[in-house]
């Protein structure tokens, strides 16, 4: 299926849109509102703009396309980007497209203050509603100036973080309610700014109490790169048994940051990822038909294959000879 690919820099979403026009096509309606349609493809963005620096995004995608967004950065720290899911997936991504990041029913918030690269990556045939804010730290001492010193403590200004996290079950209401406001009222943007006052609010109680209760993980940039290849490290050796010190030791870190920021990205352990990745792998060679069940079971590291059969029909739900074509 065909895919295409964004370009654009981070900043406030009007850096979108005029990207998407001038690469995709549109229109874009009374200054605030981004609209395509063609056959079962549906794009409409909703920019509702208040301060300077200060916006709340609602986005209802659905493409017959593959879309990927390359982001260069703003440099700006004073700049917050968050972004919260409330309907379909959405994977971020990091440098590499192939280094895809999961956003899925337990990691639904995506915070981050815009000093490295994030990108996106949308499936096609998949309806996606988010709503976003871009929030400078200027604007939250203004509206909400109690959360200041826990967001600089958050969003130090010399690096760039991310934070991956739950949505609190409270705003998956509220999320519905903007959509509501946004199709219904007849006069939607303050409607909207007191729903997303209240949302951000919110959010912000969640993401500092976690972070009290030291259960918030943020992401450095070197971290993100760390990850990645420890990734692709378990990727590319399948047959390998893992051992988390070795693990962590070769990459400079300790067993607990290991295992604890693996999960923050991933959303998984570093051993369910790997046995994910070999019955996956194991999946695609039995339904090709070029392997035996032994010879699987040994390039990734079963001493027999009941064994293997054993692992495969416990995360597959199968049995392996039920895979293999018939002959």
């Amino acid at each position: 299926m065909d895919t295409f690919n964004l370009n654009f820099k981070e900043g406030m979403t009007i850096n979108l849109v005029d990207n998407l026009l001038q690469e995709f096509g549109g229109e874009f309606l009374d200054n605030h509102q981004y609209r395509y349609k063609k056959g079962k493809s549906k794009i409409e963005f909703d920019i509702y703009m208040y301060w300077e620096k200060f916006e709340i995004l609602l986005i209802d995608f659905l493409s017959d396309l593959h879309f990927t967004t390359s982001r260069t950065t703003d440099e700006d720290p004073e700049l917050l980007h968050i972004n919260l899911i409330k309907n379909g997936e959405i994977n971020h991504f990091f440098e590499d497209k192939e280094e895809s990041l999961k956003a899925d029913s337990n990691k639904r918030v995506l915070m981050h203050n815009g000093l490295f690269e994030i990108n996106n990556f949308a499936p096609a045939n998949t309806r996606i509603q988010t709503v976003g804010f871009r929030v400078s730290k200027k604007v939250i001492h203004e509206i909400m100036p109690e959360y200041l010193d826990e967001i600089n403590k958050l969003f130090p200004e010399d690096t760039g973080i991310a934070y991956h996290t739950a949505l609190p079950a409270e705003l998956i209401i509220l999320l519905d309610e903007m959509f509501i406001i946004k199709e219904s009222a007849t006069k939607p943007t303050p409607l909207i700014l007191a729903k997303g006052i209240e949302i951000l609010s919110k959010l912000f109680d969640s993401v500092i109490h976690l972070n009290q209760e030291d259960d918030l993980n943020g992401l450095h940039i070197i971290d993100y790169q760390r990850l990645l290849e420890i990734r692709k490290k378990l990727v590319n050796q399948l047959s390998e048994k893992i051992v988390l010190n070795d693990l962590a030791q070769e990459f400079g870190m300790s067993v607990s940051k290991l295992k604890r920021d693996f999960k923050t990205l991933f959303n998984t352990s570093v051993y369910q990822y790997h046995l994910q990745v070999k019955m996956d792998e194991a999946m695609r060679r039995l339904k090709s038909g070029d392997s035996s069940i032994l010879e699987i079971s040994l390039d990734l590291g079963y001493e027999t294959p009941s064994k293997f059969s054993q692992m495969f029909k416990k995360i597959k739900g199968v049995n392996p000879k039920e895979i293999l074509p018939s002959k």
